[in-house]
């Protein structure tokens, strides 16, 4: 484009300065990537490059606000366009700064929304729309600031008039025109609409594509591809961009294409009716996720293609799955794209699966190898390509302005200097009265280039050290007299390569099969379409990055093609022809060229890729296939033509399409060179074949697909594509098993010369099918006589080869020696093509075709491939110590060079070099002179001194080029502390949200942009001796940036909070490392967290104290001895924090390490259940040696009051428990317990109390009342704190709890300072707000009276009104609210009596019996005393003292996995020596669960990766900040080895040494009945057609009867496996007798009333639409319209003013709006008939299926079965399994006119259903089940007697077990859903057992406790307690009372390890200390269910050797 534009040169002389360039809501900035390329281009062709300054971006979208400032870096980044209109507006850190106006040229690109084709409600550019808004922000910028050029982009259905007219308003010449992506060089049909001055001047540059589409993609296996792949496959990630549609709706359109079409039922590419199963090529895990919809649609699509003799699978088109099957779906040309939407599915055919984001990107022209892409998920990406302006038509629309604006540009120039040197003395002023700032900071940002303050930094980095390196030869080349043989390479190289598609890039699986016959591979999980013959191939694998790393210490870097005489091969044949002319120029191309290693790549064969430095088209390849004779050298030239051609026209000379020239691995090669060269000689040659078809005659590949053929009757009535008879297909019914081929002579040909020909060209033999092992329409053929000699041990094959971009008629039938799939670019080398007339058919004899040949191998003797470097001329430099590098990595000022390398330059390589003075390399901006420069880099060894981590030099570390500031705790320029957070509320809403101080975010976004480099690459050339000349490259780092970094993270988060460890060294640990660095395409699995025993430690002595009757046991001593050294320990703990920079093109990664020691004790007790942590707690009590200061020794004044008590914090179900412990485990008197309830108990306590109690417990529902952080926050001197349980506002009660904590220590520094505190804490405890006495809870009437606190050692049991954890009920508010007036009233009137005392003035008589809630108000003034004398005198007296308030000798979080948010605020915010939480089932399933349990402990693991907080917290700013960057996997690694060894550390998990307590599990293994063995089968069968999946239904959707029941088993179920474990429960029948034949008698009856009344429905909705229909008729005859809006409606209107045809478009759409809304209402009515006509279908069906179940269910063994699948096949009919499966087999059923489609899986034996009778069917007897899911052959029968009113199997039981247990055993059943529970309850009920429910509130809880735990039970007493298993009811409890245990259901959990725990704690309820019977745990698993399937997954291993029933 460039090129054609040679008046560039003197616009850039004549504007003499950088371009200013604005961009708003570009998306990708292509405009910017355009310019880019622009300068480069004029710098390269007219040595004049065009400068570009961007002056700042503006985009909305947070992870697209990150793509820009990640890849561009622009000096300033906007949020909201609509912000511009001001002076001042927000970025994107939250900053609020000055709005630039000085810019040459805007490029926008306004919200699309509203004028997009796919919205139904557009709306106008005047409307307050969300494109109306942009418009005018953008225009109100335009207005004020006036830029000379504005370039606008927009879709085609926008107003463009009025745009236009906006703008010539403002004084511009504006004109818009379309311009379609495909005519400027990208095969994209992408249609845009572009507001430019000129427009003919864009037409002048346009340039029909001349790449094909692959061109633009990635290889299947490349590593974005793969990730983009794996991202697809996720749940929901499919349908993120789009709604999911309803099949319903489409389903009878995708049948009537169908039909209409001729493409039969069968579904062969996806063959979606058994699960979705896509050829082995394709990515099955993307299929599986997607709809129905889309399946099927991928079928019909095939078919299609099919029909016109193309096999899409091996043609690259692009399928859009996101339109309808009546739209047009695929792409109009092969090779082009269609135009790409962010909610489009581009399918590509030949991958099978989608174009990747990335793919999506780079079909816009966007440079993707230099984008720098974190953590967007395939649908931003998809978005961010949608959006994307294509950057070859806004480049083309940038130039034609740029040139015709010429003139204006110099003018405006003038202007633009005289601003830039305002802003500069502007800014310089600022700097010097702000203290002198750096000029760096002070420069403007519109002076900056393209790639902003990121660019600039990287550019002015200085690096040290370089001069200093030591010397070394760098070897380039190899050495031909290895040692290691070639076939060992070559051996290596199969046992590395890729032998599944699966494995991609790096990828290795073990279990590999072979296809006997093509030998083919595949792994055990993708083996299966095509079927092949396989057999398991057995081989060592080799890692791929171990081979890839061997090869390229084996290959040569530098190689020449010497020897190639140009002259002797031209002459060979004297021909002027353009062939040969071609032919000449290729050879003089290659001809002594050089050629440079640029990369090793693995597919299913290895390939070195070298390429000529002078040009990137010519490629030279080392292909290592398994054996030497099929290894080659090739080269290869990609040349394209250029012009004004079609695409079609643009395919290069056919001497490109093959290599010109290869070279064979000699037989016995010793090295990788030796071999002999052979010529491609463009000689023709022409023969005919004789082809005879043999053996048996098989079905042609279109019938296979159950296609109508020849012989159909239907044929006559199908439709079909253009140019295909309708009367007769374009293939045979049937083809030959065998082919016969032999060579024809030609006349005039002698017998010698025959010989030769047949001898070249060696294809006679006999070729026979092998239609099971792919390639093109099942067309492969291998060669069975004689043997193959094409290529001596390769086999010889006859198959179709298909041209990629090209139609299906064109493709021929190939002889070649391999059929392997090809990815783009490979070349297959094949000894001749048949002419594309022959097709496989049933013809009888021999049948002449022509063959021809595309070229001749000559051989070439002289041809040599020669080694460069062997003298060793490249030097590598490398530090000489590590001593010397350390001192010089101190400082981040500057970069320190770690490698430096001098290699000799070729002549046509040199001219890229900077000449003489080092060019600093932009990082992410140069991949492709990295790419240049891999035939060194990739020999350069990482020096050892920089291999492992090194202490970073102190003083360097923190020396003042750090701003001064001290490095350990902050560097400014590193690691800019971030702007505090506010806390805002916009006028008239409830809604509190963050946002960044903007400031302080306008200094910390400058400093993030300025942060030096981590990495510093700088190139030069230099003179070497001869002329030659000399390249220098400098590798360097700054370490110290990244330690900066990671010091800021480790003195953030925890490490600020009240409850961190104290640090135990002064000074952090600080170091850094460079290593070799790759990112696997697939993260590899972390090992599973482990949990460390007590088993090997010491044991404890009995504490002092304990009481002697329940000693200890030896475990539970140990135990002890590790907790007691845990709190007397003075190891510190390690917390480290690693920051990382990777450089990708170099495969380097720099970590910064920075390591802080704490003082951590304390730990996580997780002893499983039932071993005693509540004991072993007390134990720690009792031997407590933590020193502690007395009241009496305490320093004054503290902010925090120093107690020796254990603070324990547990549930509220054991705040009984945990006192009776104490009292029982310690002996009498030796520990004083106080117990906290309620908050009102804490006003009865003072800090006296406090202090001298040794035991403290508190419910966590304490720390979860408002009142109680209301007081808090008036002790601490705030007004008030957030609500604690309000929704979406836990950062803010965090953040606002924080600060209150920090007044708070003011405050109790004041209480403790001396006589004056009490006052001076009391006058900064601010009154109450006047709105408390008004509050709900003050409204709350009194409802009972409270019992009187006690003490534990008081002996007196607890009364049972304390909080619960949950959310407190009415009741219990109302109780503690009176109980804490009561409290407050007794206080004020010791307060007036006091006062009295004293002699002040007291109040009258009235006032002194003034009522409690009087009194309640007076003493809301005063919580803790203040106003009393006693305080006064002893601050000790302080009551109602918030738990913060002290520092506790150790602090005990029961339970802890059950905290809230505030609970975990208020233990975060707690001081204490020692920490320790309880849990038998600590969350330890990933970092983040770790990561928090480690806080509570007061240390931190890590910063987060992701934010802590939910989205609707987060800041915009945070949001942005969250994409800018992603970890690497050795990062996550890293953190993961960090949390297992803060495990090993502070964790410790002891099983219950409870051997001597026996159990036994019994496994009730539970056959259905008949009845619900079908009803089970049909859900679970609709429910595997939906994945598993909920689907909303819309308003007017017609339910089915499966639907409704459905729907009605669903209620309140999460999922559908968690519905069909509740169907398997809560199946009733219809009477007592269980047998099941009454309810199957009335299923029928009820179905077939429900079909009638479905056949009456759809009369009915037929005339209504008939109605419907006559009625918008009628309407558009009143208005003169026709119904449906056409072209060529324009009727003059009867009522209308004016003609139809005269209205605007938007008035003819309000003039017809009547007509168009009666036409979708008869759309929707449409719908809804259709999904009438499928819902009697499925009646039909269900109908059918009961019927036949009925009719299995009662045969005996002699009874006779019609098999009607031997005459008939359908759906629910029954027949001989031998049968159904042959018709499975086909897909399709046997009966004419059945339109379903069977596969295998809807087979249903007979054996599976159960019989009513004693005889049992013949096992071959079975269903052709209208659903999915096959079920293996389970036993029959009724289950026997058990009965239980009708009720399920399962409840039967349950009843029957209930009862058979000895009256004095207690039991408890678990149950998960809640809902189930109400079920069992009413089960229990009918059979009259009485039972308790541990549920409710904590009143009701602790009485079913107490009632169930009586030591004796009375008759009619209940014997069963029921539980939710997963529910915190079930943990903590001891319940040893009971002896059995009843699961009623498997457990559905997402994870193993959720499944265990809840297992755990619910077993560990009666398995534990105290239980003196045997224990039985019974499992209720109904067979042949989803039950039998999860206990088998996640319980089978853990209950193995169970005793089944």
């Amino acid at each position: 484009m460039v090129k054609r534009l040679p008046e560039l040169k003197d616009l850039v002389k004549a504007i003499g300065r950088p371009l200013r360039v604005a961009t708003m809501c570009s998306g990708t900035e292509s405009p910017l990537l355009a310019l880019d390329k622009i300068g480069a281009a004029t710098g390269q062709i007219y040595d004049a490059p065009l400068g570009v300054d961007h002056v700042f971006s503006c985009e909305i979208e947070p992870f697209k606000q990150a793509y820009i400032e990640r890849n561009f870096a622009p000096p300033i980044l906007f949020r909201d366009i609509r912000e511009l209109d001001g002076d001042q507006a927000t970025t994107a850190y939250g900053a609020l700064v000055d709005v630039p106006g000085n810019v040459d040229m805007l490029v926008a690109g306004t919200s699309c929304v509203d004028y997009s084709n796919l919205n139904n409600e557009k709306k106008d550019i005047d409307e307050a729309g969300e494109s109306g808004q942009t418009f005018r922000g953008m225009m109100t910028w335009i207005k004020k600031h006036e830029p000379p050029i504005v370039i606008l982009e927009n879709v085609c259905g926008a107003p463009w008039d009025k745009i236009a007219e906006r703008f010539r308003q403002q004084g511009y010449q504006a004109d818009y025109t379309r311009l379609d992506t495909k005519r400027y060089y990208i095969p994209h049909t992408r249609t845009r609409v572009y507001l430019v001055a000129w427009i003919a001047r864009v037409k002048s540059l346009e340039r029909g594509a001349s790449a094909t589409l692959e061109a633009f993609l990635f290889d299947s296996d490349d590593p974005r591809v793969h990730k983009g792949r794996q991202m697809l496959a996720l749940p929901g990630e499919a349908t993120s961009q789009r709604g999911v549609t309803d099949w319903g709706r489409c389903e009878s359109r995708h049948r009537r294409a169908r039909k209409d079409e001729g493409l039969g039922n069968r579904r062969p590419f996806t063959d979606w009716e058994g699960g979705c199963t896509l050829p082995d090529y394709a990515w099955n895990d993307w299929g599986k996720a997607q709809t129905d919809r889309v399946l099927d649609l991928m079928d019909i699509d095939y078919l299609r293609l099919a029909q016109s003799g193309t096999d899409s699978m091996h043609k690259t088109l692009v399928w859009n799955l996101s339109q309808n099957v009546d739209r047009t779906t695929g792409s109009g040309a092969a090779g082009i794209c269609p135009c790409l939407t962010p909610s489009m599915v581009p399918f590509v055919t030949n991958r099978g699966g989608p174009l990747v984001g990335i793919e999506a990107l780079s079909l816009q022209g966007i440079p993707v190898d230099d984008l720098l892409l974190t953590r967007e998920s395939e649908g931003q990406m998809s978005d961010l390509a949608g959006n994307a302006m294509t950057t070859t038509v806004v480049g083309a629309c940038m130039l034609s302005a740029l040139l015709l604006m010429k003139d204006e540009l110099v003018e405006h120039t003038k202007k633009v200097n005289a601003k830039l040197k305002a802003e500069a003395k502007t800014k310089e002023s600022e700097a010097r009265k702000a203290g002198g700032g750096s000029k760096t900071l002070a420069k403007s940002a519109a002076a900056l280039s393209v790639g902003g303050a990121a660019g600039s930094v990287a550019a002015a980095s200085t690096v040290e050290g370089a001069d200093d390196l030591k010397e070394e030869d760098l070897v380039l080349c190899c050495a031909t007299d290895r040692k290691e043989h070639t076939s060992d390479i070559l051996d290596r190289a199969h046992r590395s390569a890729r032998l599944c598609v699966c494995e991609a890039q790096t990828g290795s699986r073990d279990a590999i099969y072979r296809c006997e016959d093509c030998g083919h591979t595949a792994c055990a999980d993708c083996k299966g379409r095509p079927e092949h013959n396989y057999k398991r191939h057995d081989i060592e694998r080799i890692a791929p990055d171990v081979f890839s790393a061997h090869l390229k210490q084996t290959l040569p870097m530098r190689v020449k093609l010497s020897g190639l005489n140009v002259a002797a091969e031209k002459k060979m044949v004297d021909d002027a022809k353009a062939t040969w002319v071609a032919f000449a120029e290729a050879l003089e191309t290659i001809a002594g060229a050089d050629f440079m290693f640029r990369e090793v790549k693995r597919a299913d064969v290895w390939t070195a890729r070298y390429v000529c430095p002078s040009t990137d088209e010519v490629v030279l390849e080392l292909r290592l296939g398994r054996t030497v004779a099929q290894s080659d050298w090739r080269v290869v030239i990609t040349n394209e033509e250029t012009g004004e051609k079609e695409l079609k026209e643009f395919a290069p000379h056919p001497v490109y399409q093959w290599p010109l020239a290869r070279m064979r691995l000699a037989p016995g090669a010793s090295h990788l060179l030796d071999g002999v060269w052979d010529v491609l000689a463009p000689i023709e040659h022409a023969f005919d074949v004789a082809i005879e078809g043999k053996g048996e005659k098989k079905k042609n590949w279109q019938t296979e697909l159950g296609m109508i053929g020849n012989d159909d009757p239907e044929r006559l009535d199908i439709s079909l594509p253009d140019g295909v008879d309708s009367n007769r297909a374009p293939w045979s019914d049937l083809r030959w098993s065998e082919y016969v081929v032999t060579t024809l002579k030609t006349d005039g040909m002698t017998a010698k010369e025959f010989e030769q020909q047949k001898e070249s060209f060696p294809v006679d033999g006999t070729y026979a099918l092998h239609d099971k092992c792919g390639t093109a329409m099942a067309s492969l053929h291998k060669r069975v006589d004689p043997k193959p000699t094409l290529n001596k041990s390769a086999e010889a094959y006859f198959f179709l080869d298909p041209v990629r971009n090209s139609d299906g008629k064109e493709d021929f039938f190939v002889f070649a020696d391999n059929h392997r799939r090809l990815q783009y670019g490979e070349h297959r080398m094949h000894a001749a093509r048949v002419h594309h007339s022959f097709r496989p058919s049933d013809a009888k004899g021999k049948e002449t075709f022509a063959c021809r040949t595309d070229g001749r191998w000559m051989k070439s003797d002289e041809v040599n491939l020669i080694q460069l470097d062997e003298k060793r001329a490249a030097k590598q430099g490398v530090p000489k110590n590590a001593k010397a590098l350390s001192s010089r990595a101190g400082g981040c000022q500057a970069a320190v060079a770690i490698m430096k390398a001098k290699v000799p330059l070729a002549e046509v390589d040199a001219s890229a070099w900077p000449e003489d003075e080092f060019e600093t390399l932009q990082n992410d901006r140069s991949s492709e002179v990295f790419q240049r420069l891999a035939w060194f880099t990739s020999r350069l060894a990482l020096p050892s001194e920089v291999r492992s981590f090194t202490t970073l030099d102190e003083k360097r570390l923190n020396s003042n080029a750090c701003g001064g500031a001290k490095c350990p705790e902050a560097c400014p320029r590193c690691a800019p502390s971030p702007p505090v957070l506010q806390w805002t509320c916009k006028a008239g809403e409830s809604k509190i949200t963050a946002r960044e101080d903007p400031r302080q975010a306008a200094a910390y976004e400058q400093a993030l942009k300025r942060r030096p480099a981590p990495f510093v690459v700088q190139w030069r050339k230099t003179a070497a001796a001869a002329g030659k000349k000399l390249g220098e490259l400098v590798i360097a780092v700054n370490p110290a940036t990244l330690a900066h970094r990671a010091l800021a993270n480790v003195y953030s988060g925890v490490a600020k909070e009240r409850s961190a460890a104290p640090q135990a060294e002064d000074k952090p640990t600080v170091e850094w490392q460079v290593v070799k660095h790759e990112e696997r395409e697939a993260a590899v699995a972390l090992a599973d967290f482990t949990l460390k025993s007590n088993r090997s430690d010491a044991k404890a002595p009995q504490p002092k104290g304990w009481n002697t009757k329940f000693p200890l046991r030896p475990e539970q001593l140990r135990s002890l001895g590790w907790m007691i050294r845990q709190e007397q320990t003075t190891e510190p703990f390690v917390e480290e924090e690693v920051a990382e920079s990777v450089h990708p093109a170099l495969g380097l990664r720099m970590d910064g390490r920075a390591r802080v020691e704490r003082l951590v004790r304390g730990g996580i007790i997780a002893d499983q259940v039932g071993y005693g942590k509540t004991a072993i707690t007390i134990g720690a009590i009792l031997a407590s040696e933590i020193k502690f200061p007395l009241p009496n020794a305490m320093a004054k004044p503290v902010n925090a009051i120093p107690t020796k008590a254990t603070l324990v914090l547990a549930p509220s179900q054991l705040l009984k428990q945990w006192p009776r412990e104490v009292e029982k485990f310690s002996a009498e008197g030796r520990l004083v317990t106080l117990v906290i309830r309620t908050v009102a108990d804490i006003s009865h306590y003072t800090v006296q109390d406090f202090q001298r109690a040794d035991v403290v417990i508190c419910a966590t529902s304490v720390l979860r009342s408002p009142l109680y952080f209301e007081r808090l926050a008036r002790l601490a001197g705030v007004a008030s704190l957030p609500q604690c349980k309000a929704a979406g506002a836990g950062r803010h009660f965090a953040a606002s709890y924080r600060d209150c904590l920090d007044k708070l220590e003011t405050q109790c520094e004041r209480l403790t300072s001396g006589p004056n505190g009490v006052v001076e804490c009391a006058a900064n405890s601010p009154a109450p707000a006047a709105a408390a006495a008004t509050s709900p809870r003050a409204r709350l009437a009194r409802a009972s009276a409270s019992k009187p606190i006690k003490y534990a050692d008081d002996g007196d049991d607890f009364g049972s009104d304390f909080e619960s954890d949950s959310d407190s009920s009415e009741y219990d508010e109302v109780d503690e609210e009176e109980e804490e007036r009561k409290a407050k009233a007794k206080a004020a009137a010791k307060r007036r009596a006091a006062a009295c005392a004293k002699g002040k003035k007291s109040k009258s008589p009235a006032s002194a019996s003034a009522s409690p809630d009087e009194a309640d108000e007076s003493a809301d003034k005063d919580h803790w005393g203040f106003e009393t004398t006693s305080v006064e005198r002893d601050w000790t007296k302080t009551s109602s003292c918030p738990l913060e308030l002290f520092h506790w000798r150790r602090v005990v979080v029961d339970e802890f996995t059950y905290l809230q948010q505030s609970d975990r605020c208020v233990v975060l915010g707690l001081k204490a020596e020692a920490r320790w939480c309880l849990s038998g089932t600590p969350p330890v399933g990933a970092f983040s669960e770790i990561k928090d349990t480690a806080a509570l402990l007061g240390t931190n693991l890590g910063s987060d990766e992701m934010p802590r907080y939910t989205k609707a917290e987060i800041t915009k700013a945070e949001s942005f900040q969250f994409f800018k960057e992603k970890p690497t996997q050795h990062w996550h690694a890293t953190r993961h080895a960090v949390a297992q060894g803060f495990l090993d550390r502070f964790v410790r998990q002891n099983i219950a040494e409870i051997d001597e307590i026996k159990s036994v599990t019994d496994l009730n293994l539970l056959n259905l009945r008949p009845v619900e063995k079908a009803i089970y089968l049909e859900l679970e069968h609709y429910l595997k057609s939906t994945d598993m999946m909920v689907k909303t239904k819309k308003k007017k959707s017609s339910d089915g009867d499966r639907d409704k029941r459905m729907a009605k088993v669903l209620e309140g179920s999460a999922s559908g496996a968690e519905a069909l474990v509740k169907c398997v429960t809560k199946f009733k029948l219809d009477n007592d007798a269980g047998a099941g034949t009454g309810a199957c008698n009335a299923i029928v009856r009820v179905r077939e009333e429900e079909k009638e009344d479905c056949e009456r429905n759809i009369v009915r909705a037929v005339l209504d639409a008939k109605v419907m229909f006559w009625e918008a008729k009628e309407m558009a005859r009143e208005l003169g319209v026709d119904v449906i809006d056409t072209p060529s409606s324009r009727a003059p209107s009867k009522t209308a003013a004016k003609s139809y045809e005269d209205m605007t478009k938007n008035q003819q759409k309000a003039y017809r709006k009547p007509v168009d809304d009666k036409m979708w209402q008869l759309r929707d009515h449409t719908h809804d008939v259709n999904a009438l006509v499928n819902e009697l279908s499925g009646r039909t069906r269900a109908l059918r299926f009961f019927k036949a179940v009925r009719e299995l269910q009662g045969l005996r063994d002699d009874d006779a079965i019609v098999c009607q699948a031997c005459e008939a096949n359908e759906c629910g009919h029954v027949g001989c399994l031998a049968c159904l499966r042959a018709d499975a087999n086909l897909q399709e059923c046997g009966v004419p006119g059945c339109a379903r489609a069977c596969g295998g899986d809807n087979i249903i034996t007979a054996a599976s259903l159960g019989t009513e009778r004693e005889g049992c069917v013949d096992g071959d007897a079975a269903l052709a089940s209208p659903t999915k899911k096959k079920r293996g052959g389970g036993n029959g029968g009724n289950g026997g007697d058990r009965t239980a009113g009708g009720g399920s199997i399962v409840m039967s039981e349950l009843v029957q077990s209930l009862r058979g247990f000895n009256p004095d055993e207690r039991v408890l059943i678990f149950i998960q859903y809640p809902d189930l529970m109400k079920q069992v309850s009413d089960v229990l009920d009918d059979a009259n057992i009485k039972y308790l429910k541990l549920k409710g509130s904590v009143h009701q809880q602790c009485a079913a406790l107490d009632e169930f735990q009586k030591e004796k039970l009375r008759p009619g007493d209940a014997r069963v307690l029921m539980l939710l298993s997963r529910d915190e009811s079930a943990s903590g409890a001891n319940l040893t009372t009971a002896n059995h245990a009843i699961f009623v259901h498997p457990l559905e959990t997402n994870t193993q390890y959720e499944y265990d725990a809840s297992e755990t704690q619910a077993i560990g309820r009666i398995r534990r200390y105290g239980q003196t019977k045997l224990v039985h745990v019974h499992r209720l698993i109904a067979k042949d269910t989803i039950e039998e399937k999860i206990y088998n997954e996640r319980g089978g291993e853990m209950f193995k050797g169970t005793h089944v029933k």
